[in-house]
């Protein structure tokens, strides 16, 4: 039976999630977790993306990725192989870092962006690496990011040349600066797109 072809279209959103092989812990090392970070944020540069959240766990990683241009196939091709690449030549290793395909999933009408962003930060909570309170301190995620300094121009926060946060989710993270209680709300959301 053939593969199910991806939906892209200009401006899709959509949840990306990948897992190590053999759900193998890749990312346990902080050098090995900066460098997917940083693969993440060059494969966002080179298609255009707006990377609205991330979290990179021990043995896989989450993305809320919007593409301005139907490229996610091609991204995410180059995303997964570069860093396997880099992974292998490192570790002096050959074969596959990622299980099969990864993961995506459209984020149409009728599902909140926020509440994928949120269900995204939170990962770290519900996998017991840290408490809600320590959340700002868990560096492989976006959500420590929202309360760095504050952006240029005020709208979106900017890693590198990356637009990490739109807007609307930039509003977001002021409000999560004004009350602690944000997170704490937010951690009984048990679905991804409620």
């Amino acid at each position: 039976m053939p593969r199910k072809q991806r939906i892209e279209y200009p401006g899709a959103v959509y949840h990306v999630i990948s897992r190590g092989n053999y759900r193998k812990e890749l990312f346990l090392s902080e050098n090995t977790g900066k460098a997917f970070e940083r693969t993440i944020f060059e494969a966002v540069e080179r298609c255009g993306w707006k990377l609205h959240a991330y979290v990179i766990m021990s043995n896989h990683y989450h993305l809320a990725i919007e593409t301005p241009e139907p490229n996610l196939v091609d991204g995410m091709k180059w995303l997964q192989s570069t860093f396997a690449t880099r992974f292998n030549r490192l570790r002096k290793e050959r074969g596959h870092v990622f299980q099969g395909r990864y993961k995506s999933i459209l984020i149409g009408q009728g599902r909140s962006l926020l509440g994928l962003v949120n269900y995204i930060h939170l990962n770290p909570v519900r996998a017991g690496l840290c408490t809600v309170t320590a959340l700002r301190d868990y560096q492989l995620s976006s959500y420590p990011k929202c309360f760095k300094q504050s952006p240029q121009g005020g709208l979106c926060l900017r890693i590198s040349s990356v637009s990490l946060i739109c807007p609307i989710l930039w509003r977001a993270c002021v409000a999560m600066r004004r009350t602690s209680n944000f997170v704490k709300n937010r951690i009984l959301i048990s679905e991804p797109h409620s």
